[in-house]
């Protein structure tokens, strides 16, 4: 059986997404209410504190720089944060969405073509898909 590794974070974890946000060979650990960047040993250092109730995450490059940003919902539903990464395990304050549907699941493609990131939400209440194009140039301006 595998042994456990357990994080002190006060809060109770939720939302959990692995993988590498500092190009180091350690997987990191992105989960309310904080990113843990992994070290050698199994051993996770906590860096960046998180939306308090966002708990939904997926990571893509949103602004084309070559790095990894985040997308979280709010466990309240129709909202999402943005977080653009400067690539060294922290993140900038967060840029606000509010689709007010009720995101059930997150995706980052290329939807159109067009060669930017786009942000595709699934949406429980309203029974639909919403698209933002382009998001990059609106996160340059929020």
């Amino acid at each position: 059986m595998a042994e456990a590794v357990e994080l002190p974070n006060g809060d109770g974890a939720a939302g959990a997404l692995a993988i590498d946000l500092n190009f180091d060979p350690y997987l990191d650990l992105v989960l309310l209410p904080g990113i843990y960047l992994g070290r050698e040993g199994r051993q996770f250092m906590k860096t960046t504190g998180l939306g308090r109730y966002t708990s939904r995450w997926t990571a893509g490059d949103l602004n084309s720089d070559g790095l990894l940003d985040l997308v979280g919902e709010t466990s309240f539903g129709g909202k999402l944060e943005v977080w653009l990464s400067p690539g060294d395990g922290t993140f900038l304050p967060p840029s606000h969405f509010d689709l007010g549907a009720g995101v059930s699941d997150i995706a980052i493609a290329d939807q159109d073509g067009d060669g930017l990131a786009d942000l595709l939400t699934a949406n429980r209440f309203g029974n639909s898909v919403t698209i933002l194009r382009q998001i990059a140039p609106a996160l340059a301006d929020s």
